[in-house]
């Protein structure tokens, strides 16, 4: 996840941060806060996903999705 993260600041000068649900460890969050592009950095994100072999690492079963909120 970092290696996601640390390519989406190169890429898009965008820091992630990584949070885990309290009550479950296998559940993490990535949260991108102040996306200007965000079909630039959707498709950059999805690049980064694959170029990382996540779903190498991700439990069987499980898939990534991803929500969008704003203020």
């Amino acid at each position: 996840m970092r290696e996601i993260q640390a390519t989406l600041k190169n890429r898009c000068s965008i820091t992630g941060r990584l949070v885990r649900k309290r009550d479950d460890s296998r559940t993490w969050m990535e949260i991108y806060e102040g996306v200007p592009d965000a079909v630039s950095f959707e498709q950059n994100l999805a690049l980064a996903v694959q170029a990382a072999h996540f779903d190498n690492v991700m439990e069987a079963g499980s898939a990534r999705h991803m929500e969008c909120f704003e203020d």
